[in-house]
């Protein structure tokens, strides 16, 4: 692999990329059953100059055992677990939990097929999947100057703060999901303004008297006005409306006659969301009993 010509004002990072390289020739690439790094094929070789000036995680992976040629960043990001040095091993050998995974990347990648996923998890050597780190991956097939292919960029983008706020926020919903079906008094609905499909979870389905799946799963908004005590039925219908088209939160307290002919007072509230337009796709809000 011949060395970069670069003038006094090349980037950082091409500099960095060339010490780095310097440093791979070092490897014994023969024992992986590769040429030395400069005797690679020229088409291979841009590759790995282009991995090797990226600061975003990105390898290379050779052959059908996907030898490693991975950057420092990717060093850092993906094999965080390992100690040993990357390069010049298999990916089998160095993520040995997703090899099953890997294993079918370079297979479909012989296909010519390029490949992206996304929120993937990549395990450590030991632990179980809280211990793994999430990230969107894309592979692109590499050809030798013959037109074979010979291997298989790997680029990594690390979404495992973003995966982590969203189990906390699941975490956090769970825990208000069991407060409020402890209560008893008060559930959460929300109803797309398109299609008059409300959604709803158990505790607003026993304050109406409906089926609890059936809400669950999505259910005509009429069957919950069809709950609402005839004499604010109207009123309730115009004011939602009134707050629909307006963009603006909604409250109101009314009556309900359930099932038995009972009738209990409720109070509902609900703030707006809007679509990509801005329009409003659906109001999501809570019902509880006032009685």
């Amino acid at each position: 692999m011949r060395e970069f010509h670069t003038d006094p004002s090349a980037r950082s990072s091409i500099n960095v990329g060339r010490r780095w390289l310097k440093a791979q020739r070092a490897l014994d690439w023969p024992s992986t059953g590769l040429p030395e790094l400069d005797d690679w094929d020229q088409a291979i070789a841009i590759v790995a100059r282009l991995v090797a000036c990226s600061s975003a995680p990105m390898a290379l992976m050779i052959g059908s055992n996907g030898i490693l040629f991975a950057n420092e960043a990717a060093e850092r990001r993906l094999f965080t677990e390992t100690t040993e040095a990357i390069n010049g091993r298999s990916v089998f050998d160095v993520l040995p939990r997703n090899a099953a995974f890997f294993k079918s990347v370079l297979t479909q990648a012989q296909t010519g097929k390029s490949l992206s996923f996304r929120e993937q998890a990549l395990c450590p050597t030991s632990g179980d999947l809280k211990s793994a780190s999430w990230f969107n991956l894309d592979f692109i097939p590499v050809t030798d100057t013959d037109g074979n292919i010979a291997g298989v960029l790997g680029m990594a983008n690390d979404i495992t703060p973003f995966v982590n706020r969203i189990d906390s926020l699941s975490d956090s919903e769970q825990r208000l999901r069991h407060a409020l079906d402890g209560s008893g008094m008060v559930g959460i609905w929300t109803l797309d303004v398109a299609t008059g499909i409300s959604t709803a979870d158990a505790n607003v389905a026993r304050i109406y008297g409906l089926a609890e799946k059936t809400c669950e799963e999505g259910i005509n908004d009429s069957l919950f006005f069809k709950a609402i005590h005839p004499d604010d039925r109207e009123r309730v219908r115009t004011s939602l409306a009134e707050a629909i088209a307006s963009g603006t939160p909604y409250r109101s307290r009314y009556r309900i006659i359930d099932k038995n002919k009972n009738v209990r007072w409720v109070i509902v509230s609900a703030k707006p969301i809007q679509n990509d337009n801005g329009g409003i796709a659906r109001p999501a809000g809570r019902s509880r009993r006032s009685d």
